[in-house]
């Protein structure tokens, strides 16, 4: 699988000029939360982290570990996201 996120906050964060919200599935296993986010909360320390427990990578809830038989049934985006974002919105 590929991983190459090393460097990719640092960057973001040294050319964003706004507020960021990073928002992670959190039974995503293609970017998981223990793997990976520990390295977007170090390259992003000014930047809102929201996990949503029962979202996969595509932000549809659900229970259990997820996996790839996950994206061949149709889904609707968690509404738990629509609402962290208008939340977070000034």
């Amino acid at each position: 699988m590929w991983r190459s996120y090393g460097g990719s906050a640092r960057r973001t964060r040294s050319s964003a000029t706004r507020w960021i919200l990073v928002l992670q599935g959190g039974r995503d296993y293609q970017v998981a939360v223990a793997d990976d986010l520990p390295a977007w909360r170090e390259g992003l320390p000014e930047a809102t982290i929201n996990v949503l427990a029962a979202g996969n990578h595509l932000f549809f809830a659900g229970a259990g570990p997820s996996t790839v038989a996950d994206y061949q049934v149709p889904g609707h985006l968690d509404p738990a996201v629509v609402t962290t974002i208008s939340d977070w919105l000034p």
